[in-house]
């Protein structure tokens, strides 16, 4: 075989080279596209099944949210809406079940969990639907047995949502870490097979190599990105979990400005923070928490509502120089140094009443996870005050007649009965307005009524703070006098009686008198005993010309103008001048 001459071996290494080259840029760039294929396929099926159980997850929560909301609200009207919604809720978290169940990988563990799954929502779709039967009854969540209910049915959902969120960590999300890896490697096998080829030479290995390289940074930074962001949705949602699960232990609207206070010191430890509310009257502005427990800080001089830009925007305001012309005239005239500030509304029961409120060194920009948890923080805290305060004010309603003002029955009732298990000394007296009937057909039903309201306010006005004073029924009326005898008590009526001649000088409403019978738990065991002993005594002020104080077991000869009274006084003058003092 003849040799080859330098010329034909230049051109026999270069056709060589090129056919190496050409064959490697087929094979690389066949191997990427298959790869890219598989990831574009993963990535097809994957994301729509994380993106179907996202929103099974947030439909859950919103209609567990509208089931819990139904059970204390008052307006029938809107614990209807709230139940309807519970229910579309229901409707589309079957229907996301579905769609995901359509993009199912198929792995062993995924279809375990997705029959615990199905198990735990036919158990909650049942608690569930015993709370909205009752909720949609009207009973609130003093009722022990929409406690109980309540229980088993947040168990219920728990349990279903963990499972969801094993879907979401276990299964879905490992698929989508595997096709990027896999194709994190390919691009790099890729980039050093083209930096091989530029290092013999190849300006077309090199110009594929650097094209590879850059296309694969590119996939790998959104890669990471989307990794930076469901870091962020998970951090987020725990945080809303863990702050929802705080405010909803606090019972009362301090035992909420407390867990505030808590989060507060924990997420924006730096700063002090203060909440602003507007009292009943939405003219002014008060402070109910602050951080700073010395110096009751950051001290926002806005007096009302109307005074703070935030509020009347109803949006966040962020102020990085406070000495700025542009700042907020609260920040700029507060005097001492310059500081930003961050002003988040609140709203309360669809109102914006308030400001959360927080400063910061001067011309340092916030960061934007802590406004965003701020901003949270006070939407969540608005709606659970005002939750607070419809439950609050539900349950004075309840527990209160509302013609007098006084006590009902039933409150009446489980105050005494609680004070009787506690072997407590204390006087029942039961009267009612002499001739009611007659001053209704006289003067009319409106005149009844002020006699009631009348009679009510001078009852109230005559009491001691351990008193305690019911409307019974109709002109029926039940008083309880803490730490006393009959005969105490009898005397304390006498007072009162003489207290209602006066009130009546005015002349808002038609003359009348009360009767009085009373007894002691000398004399009866318990609640119903007593007040059915009373009624006796009463029945004997009657039949004896009306008027009057009768104490039960003793009989009554008083005159309607005799205000020292018939019956007998056994204690000695301590209470009765106490009494006197209060009258």
């Amino acid at each position: 075989m003849r040799a080859l001459t330098p010329h034909r071996r230049v051109m026999l290494l270069a056709i060589v080279l090129m056919t190496l080259m050409s064959a490697t840029v087929v094979l690389a760039t066949a191997s990427t596209l298959i790869l890219r294929s598989r990831f574009d396929a993963t990535i097809g099926s994957d994301v729509p099944r994380l993106q179907y159980l996202l929103h099974l997850d947030r439909d859950l929560f919103r209609g567990e949210r509208a089931l819990e909301m139904s059970l204390v609200e008052p307006d029938h009207v809107q614990r209807t809406n709230l139940i309807s919604e519970y229910e579309r809720q229901v409707d589309r978290t079957a229907n996301w079940w579905d769609k995901y169940l359509s993009t199912s990988a198929g792995l062993p563990s995924e279809i375990a969990w997705q029959n615990d799954y199905a198990t735990q929502r036919v158990a909650w779709i049942t608690s569930s639907e015993s709370l909205s039967v009752l909720a949609g009854n009207g009973q609130g969540l003093t009722n022990a047995a929409v406690d109980s209910q309540l229980a088993i049915t947040q168990s219920d959902f728990d349990s279903m949502r963990s499972t969801v969120y094993k879907l979401e960590e276990q299964v879905g999300e490992p698929l989508i870490d595997r096709a990027t890896s896999g194709l994190r490697r390919q691009s790099t096998a890729t980039v050093v097979e083209m930096l091989v080829l530029l290092i013999v030479g190849l300006g077309a290995g090199w110009v594929t190599s650097v094209t590879t390289y850059r296309a694969a940074r590119r996939q790998y930074r959104a890669s990471r990105k989307r990794d930076r962001e469901r870091i962020d949705d998970s951090a987020r949602v725990a945080f809303e979990a863990e702050l929802n699960q705080a405010l909803d232990m606090a019972q009362t609207e301090d035992g909420a400005l407390q867990t505030i206070s808590l989060v507060l010191d924990k997420e924006n430890a730096d700063n002090p923070t203060e909440l602003l509310l507007a009292d009943s009257s939405q003219a002014h502005l008060k402070q109910v928490m602050s951080t700073d427990r010395v110096n009751r800080g950051p001290g926002c001089p806005a007096l009302s509502p109307s005074d703070c830009p935030a509020i009347r925007r109803g949006t966040t305001l962020t102020f990085l120089d406070g000495s700025a012309y542009a700042s907020c005239p609260n920040l700029r005239d507060r005097g001492g140094d310059p500081c930003r500030a961050v002003c988040v509304p609140v709203s309360v029961a669809g109102r914006t009443v308030g400001v959360l409120h927080t400063t910061g060194p001067n011309l340092e920009a916030p960061d934007a996870k802590l406004v965003t948890r701020i901003e949270e923080i006070a939407d969540r805290s608005g709606d659970r005050i005002g939750v607070l305060r419809a439950f609050a004010k539900s349950q004075t309603q309840a527990a209160t007649d509302p013609l007098t003002g006084l006590a009902n029955r039933r409150s009446f009732e489980n105050e005494v009965s609680a004070m009787l298990k506690q072997n407590r000394n204390l006087a029942i007296a039961y009267g009612d307005l002499d001739h009611f009937k007659k001053l209704n057909d006289t003067y009319g039903h409106d005149a009844g009524d002020r006699a009631l309201r009348l009679f009510a306010r001078v009852i109230r006005d005559s009491l001691r703070d351990l008193d305690m004073a019911a409307r019974w029924g109709g002109e029926e009326f039940v008083i309880m006098f803490g730490n006393s005898d009959a005969s105490t008590a009898a005397a304390a009526l006498d007072r009162m009686r003489q207290n209602l001649v006066i009130a009546q000088a005015g002349g808002n409403s038609p003359p009348f008198t009360a009767s009085f019978g009373v007894t002691d738990t000398v004399c009866g065991g318990d609640l119903e005993e007593m007040i059915n002993m009373a009624d006796g005594a009463l029945l004997v002020a009657k039949t004896n010309g009306r008027d009057r104080v009768v104490i039960s077991g003793r009989s009554s000869s008083q005159s309607p103008g005799d205000t020292a009274g018939s019956h007998e006084p056994t204690t000695a003058g301590g209470i009765e001048a106490q009494d006197e003092a209060r009258v």
